[in-house]
């Protein structure tokens, strides 16, 4: 941590910091970050390993019930698809169908 608070004082210039989920960085809130003179900060496994635990989690659950999850919680499919622009794609899919 001491590295951490450091490095803004040393630079002249914004500084960016890199934390990366489980590597050498030390957990911090972006509030301390700010304060430390950090301007800029990129969390690159933040997404990555919430999915890897949530499918890690769902394949267990399916495991150990042998039943695929209640759908009351989850995204519906419309809900599903339109998060991946679905719509956009089925057009660009079928502009240069011939039939």
């Amino acid at each position: 941590m001491d590295e951490v608070r450091a490095i803004p004082k040393k630079v002249n210039g914004p500084c960016l910091l890199n934390a990366v989920t489980g590597g050498r960085t030390p957990n911090l809130s972006m509030g301390d970050a700010r304060g430390m003179g950090y301007r800029i900060a990129i969390l690159p496994s933040l997404l990555t390993s919430a999915v890897m635990s949530a499918c890690d989690k769902a394949l267990a659950d399916f495991k150990s019930t042998d039943m695929p999850p209640d759908s009351t919680d989850l995204p519906s499919v419309d809900d599903r698809f339109a998060r991946f622009d679905a719509d956009y794609w089925n057009e660009f899919r079928t502009k240069f169908n011939n039939t």
